[in-house]
């Protein structure tokens, strides 16, 4: 199963513990309970990829070379509580932005380094609704899979892709003594 279609399963599945009645509550709820599953799919599912090199100090000093390491994101996102489609989405961008930390591997980064300071998650409301009409006919019956799942995989791919290209290209780093860090690739599994 591609990894935007074993989101879109989480956030749903986890989503669908919010029932109704609704009320002035839901929106935090439901911002609490999508955040939280996806800062939790990110840290099980999302690893950086990239090699370290660097000099351990000394007369003279010795180079130490990781040609890959595989290196582990930390975080958690707070709740969203936006209303508006184009602002949550904003939100959760800057959200990820600022709280999903370059972890450690073999090697462990020298103060706290975000992960994805130039992501740009790149979705409209009508590619949403888009996914939507592309499961129902014209009288509004279901006939091909199901709404909510095409919807949240449409928002979920998106997420993804933008976490594939909107990483810290280098950072500082350390295994013995003191180097650089460059990330080659984001794996999603």
């Amino acid at each position: 199963m591609a990894a935007e279609d074993r989101l879109a399963s989480e956030l749903i599945t986890s989503l669908s513990l919010i029932t109704p009645p609704y009320n002035s509550s839901t929106p935090f709820q439901v911002g609490t309970i999508f955040n939280t599953t996806l800062s939790k799919f990110i840290r099980d599912n999302v690893t950086i990829l990239g090699s370290y090199s660097g000099m351990i100090p000394g007369s003279p000093p010795v180079p130490e070379v990781i040609p890959l390491d595989e290196v582990s994101i930390t975080g958690e996102l707070p709740p969203s509580t936006t209303g508006d489609f184009s602002a949550w989405i904003m939100d959760i961008e800057t959200k990820l932005k600022t709280t999903m930390m370059v972890g450690s591997g073999i090697t462990s980064p020298l103060g706290t380094i975000p992960v994805f300071p130039t992501l740009n998650i790149m979705i409209t409301q009508d590619m949403v609704g888009s996914a939507y009409m592309s499961t129902v006919n014209e009288y509004g019956v279901v006939i091909n899979n199901s709404p909510q799942f095409e919807c949240m995989r449409v928002i979920s791919k998106s997420i993804l892709d933008a976490l594939r290209v909107g990483y810290v290209p280098s950072y500082p780093a350390s295994l013995l003594g003191t180097g650089i860090f460059t990330i080659t690739s984001i794996k999603i599994i």
